[in-house]
């Protein structure tokens, strides 16, 4: 398994957090307090949740954001040849939403387990004992779930049930002695009862000699305040007689503030009479709508010089005249379509007498031929038909004449519009065109005129406003915008000027009325009187000096006071609390000769248990020898050798074999233990995942460590990383980067 992003929207103390790990080793540097334990509290998160609210689910408070009390990120991850992401949100309300996608199909992932028990195969306390070495943490191995889950997977021995017995009666009698929690029995009733004596005695001690200490600063502040009060009064006598030196000085200012509002108010009146013309006074109004008069004026004249340009320009081509007079005849005569449709039903007539006519002529030649030959040889039916054959004479002229008078009118139809019947329609058309161009140039000729007109009125309405505008302040009535502009200028300069010496003018008068109000209850003859220093030798330094002096004695009369006070204070709180430090001493040694025997007696308990367990591992068989062997391997590697055997008890409990002899963990230093426990988690890891490896995560374990010991354990590592298992390693240190770098060994440097 390998971890590929890390995306923290809101989690902690961080937001819009985003990691990519690569594979192998990484190392994840950042300074204290730059959010490197709230990432792996988040990736816990990822596959775990937050657990229940209770008041020892510390992580759980940490987890949420300081800012929206939320816990939302995701993590993406390969398992199994496929890519998942895992994203949980959870507000402080209680309500959580859980995903698990893959990636490469798009399918849901859903279970009533949560994705570490998933991917992974193991609760949250083997994962945190195994894979995942958190800060300050590195020797705390859940052994009791740890184990059993062990026990469950290689389906090994059982503890023997007298072991069990034995060990539960045993662990009720130590649990008296002091629990599990080291918060209860005797002995921690022991410990708490003489801690509190040891703090008596020392606060016994400690008030004896405070007492004799702050008596003597008593007496010595006592003596430090008279002395300020005797000088802070002489000062304040010197003070007084300047402050009546100010007093006049103040006076003498109004006279001056006085004199000054009035020569405001004169200037303001002389260029106020200069100003007025006709009793109008220019105001910011005025500015305003000049200068909205000289743009609306300018506009206006563009509008109009552009308007006539385009009068101008406009050409018109002339027109047909005669085409013209005939488009309106035709227009008068119903249309284009009415003559047309008047010709062609002539046309129409004219093409049907043609018929007839040929039917009649033909009609005719038989009977004649038939009267001829009947002539030959029966006069008398000759004749008769010669006689029947007349009518049809007459019809044929009659039909000639009627197609000769359509013709006539077809082509008298055509000759009015000044045309044959064949080019008729042809003339028609371009007469209508010829009206249509007319009538376009006539309406295009109006509406530029229009237009030209409206803008002449709209010019003259602009001049005659900016004129009227400028006859009220300006004295030349030339209407331009140069002159409005010139206006303009001078005005507000004289407004500015104007309404500079009013708000001089305010400032004075509410300095005056201030002034006045506070001097009104002086005399000023009366307090010149009174003085009796020479008033020229008071000098503003000399004042100034004085007031400081005074202010700096009163504030130091002043802590002097609260000195008083407290060191009076605490006094009396000291007599109070007196104790005698003699009688606290010879109870807690008693107190701790007894403590001292009952701890020897849990020594006992505790290493019979011990024995037993050791026993029992023995008896139960090969439940950790594995294990062992590989925490073995791997502590022979960091010690060089110095520890050639780790041992694990039935809880996963450490020692180590050293020179031929067994050490117990307590025994050990803090960084020989924690790389024993550091070697027994890869070892649970390397067996408890024994098909797909999940990340090794370790944050800040390696700090106990010194140079050479962190090289070996890096160097080993840096093996795991290579049989597939990826690493990440959180550090506020660059020492591991640059251990990794001194050998040469590749890896992923990631700076929060």
């Amino acid at each position: 398994m390998r971890i590929t992003e890390i995306n923290i929207s809101e989690f902690g103390s961080l937001k819009n957090k985003v990691i990519s790990p690569a594979e192998g080793m990484n190392i994840i540097y950042g300074e204290n307090e730059s959010g490197k334990s709230t990432i792996l509290l988040f990736i816990k998160y990822m596959f775990y949740g937050l657990g229940r609210k209770n008041a020892s689910n510390t992580d759980r408070d940490r987890s949420l954001s300081w800012s929206g009390h939320t816990a939302a990120g995701s993590m993406t991850l390969e398992h199994g040849g496929q890519t998942f992401r895992i994203e949980r949100r959870y507000t402080d309300g209680g309500r959580e939403r859980l995903t698990v996608v893959c990636l490469d199909d798009g399918r849901e992932i859903k279970e009533t387990k949560s994705p570490g028990e998933y991917f992974l195969g193991v609760p949250k306390e083997v994962f945190e004992s195994s894979s995942f070495v958190g800060q300050m943490s590195s020797s705390k191995i859940d052994g009791e779930k740890t184990v059993e889950s062990i026990k469950n997977m290689l389906t090994s021995a059982d503890e023997s049930v007298d072991t069990a017995k034995i060990l539960k009666n045993l662990g009720n009698i130590k649990t008296s002695y002091l629990h599990k929690n080291k918060m209860g029995g005797s002995l921690y009733e022991e410990e708490q009862e003489i801690s509190e004596y040891r703090r008596r005695l020392e606060k016994a001690r400690e008030n004896a000699l405070n007492l004799e200490e702050q008596t003597m600063k008593l007496e010595k502040v006592k003596l430090d305040y008279e002395n300020v009060k005797r000088e802070l009064d002489e000062k304040d006598a010197l003070v007084s007689e300047m402050n009546k030196i100010i007093i006049l000085e103040r006076f003498n200012s109004l006279e001056m503030k006085k004199a000054k509002r009035d020569g405001v108010v004169k200037e303001k009146a002389e260029i106020r009479s200069a100003e007025l013309k006709n009793d109008f006074f220019p105001t910011r109004d005025h500015i305003a709508e000049l200068k909205h008069s000289s743009s609306a004026f300018e506009e206006a004249r563009k509008k109009f010089s552009a308007q006539n340009e385009r009068a101008n320009a406009q050409s018109f081509s002339e027109c047909d005249k005669e085409l013209v007079a005939l488009g309106e005849r035709i227009e008068e005569n119903g249309g284009i379509d009415r003559i047309l449709s008047q010709i062609s039903s002539k046309k129409k007539k004219s093409k049907s007498q043609n018929g007839v006519i040929a039917a009649l002529w033909g009609a005719q030649a038989v009977l004649s031929a038939s009267a001829v030959l009947l002539l030959l040889s029966n006069l008398l039916w000759g004749a008769a038909l010669f006689a029947f054959a007349i009518p049809t004479v007459i019809f044929t002229m009659s039909g000639i004449r009627t197609k000769k008078k359509l013709t006539k009118e077809i082509a008298d139809i055509a000759a009015e519009y000044g045309a044959t019947p064949e080019n008729v329609g042809e003339r028609l058309e371009l007469a209508q065109k010829a009206l249509f161009a007319y009538r376009a140039q006539m309406a295009e000729r109006i509406k530029l005129d229009a237009e030209l007109e409206a803008a002449r009125s709209n010019l003259d309405a602009c001049r005659a406003r900016l004129e009227d505008l400028l006859c009220k302040t300006a004295c030349s009535t030339e209407v331009s915008c140069e002159t409005a502009n010139n206006e303009i200028r001078r005005i507000e300069a004289f407004i500015n000027e104007y309404e500079r010496l009013s708000r001089e003018e305010d400032t004075l008068c509410r300095l005056i009325s201030e002034e006045q109000n506070a001097l009104k209850s002086y005399d000023c003859e009366q307090i010149r009187s009174e003085i009796t220093v020479d008033i020229s030798e008071v000098t503003p330094t000399a004042i100034s000096e004085a007031q400081r002096v005074r202010s700096f004695l009163a504030a130091k009369k002043t802590s002097f006071e609260q000195k008083l006070i407290s060191l009076s204070n605490s006094v009396a709180q000291l007599k109070a609390l007196e104790e005698d430090p003699l009688e606290i001493a010879d109870e807690l040694a008693e107190l701790e000769e007894k403590h001292k025997l009952d701890y020897d007696f849990y020594d006992a308990l505790s290493l019979a248990m011990e024995s037993i367990e050791q026993a029992g591992q023995v008896m139960s068989g090969s439940v950790t020898p594995a294990i062992s062997k590989r925490a073995s391997e791997i502590m022979a590697r960091i010690s060089a050798d110095k520890y050639t055997v780790l041992r694990t008890t039935g809880t996963l409990g450490v020692s180590l074999d050293s020179e031929g002899f067994g050490v117990r963990s307590d025994m050990l230093s803090e960084g020989t233990r924690d790389a024993a426990y550091l070697a027994l988690r890869i070892a649970l890891f390397t067996r408890i995942y024994e098909t797909e490896l999940p990340p090794l995560i370790f944050d800040e374990a390696l700090c106990q460590f010194d140079d050479i010991r962190a090289e070996r354990m890096l160097l080993m590592l840096d093996e795991l990383t290579r049989e597939g298992i990826q690493c990440l390693c959180f550090t506020s240190h660059k020492r591991e980067g640059e251990i990794l770098a001194a050998n040469g060994v590749e890896y992923c440097n990631i700076v929060l």
